[in-house]
């Protein structure tokens, strides 16, 4: 497995607990956290199927796997307005992830090692963003806070 999706399987195993530790939180949270975390939890396992091996040639079906998760965690209606700048922060972090995706296909048709190095470097400080923006969901929908 890839370094891409193996960290998105992780996600969805971190999030599926906070769907059950919301019912400390109101209704309105309650059902907006696990809309959001439905999403993300299937982005993740979207992008884990796509990912394959890991090899240039394939990043570029996570990125479309990747962008069609963006698209659906962006459809995600939310009024909390904390829940909202999660939502924000884990699709700009979608982008990051997308774009060298697809930089690290381009670089491996052309077996230009540097830029696929590079590429990969953006996207394990991506998968970082994304463990910040996950604990700050999750703490959110378990405490409120």
């Amino acid at each position: 497995m890839n370094p891409i999706a193996k960290h998105f399987a992780v996600l969805a195993i971190a999030t599926m607990g906070t769907s059950l530790a919301t019912a400390s939180c109101g209704m309105g949270r309650i059902q907006q956290c696990n809309k959001l975390i439905e999403k993300v939890n299937a982005a993740g396992t979207a992008v884990s199927k796509a990912g394959g091996g890991g090899k240039g040639n394939e990043m570029g079906d996570m990125a479309k796997s990747i962008d069609a998760a963006k698209t659906e965690i962006q459809g995600v209606q939310l009024e909390d307005a904390k829940l909202k700048g999660f939502q924000g922060d884990y699709v700009k972090m979608l982008d990051k992830i997308s774009a060298a995706a697809k930089s690290m296909q381009a670089a491996s048709g052309k077996n230009d090692m540097a830029a696929m190095q590079a590429s990969l470097k953006d996207i394990q400080s991506a998968s970082e963003d994304e463990k910040t923006i996950v604990t700050n969901i999750n703490t959110y929908c378990t405490t409120g806070k």
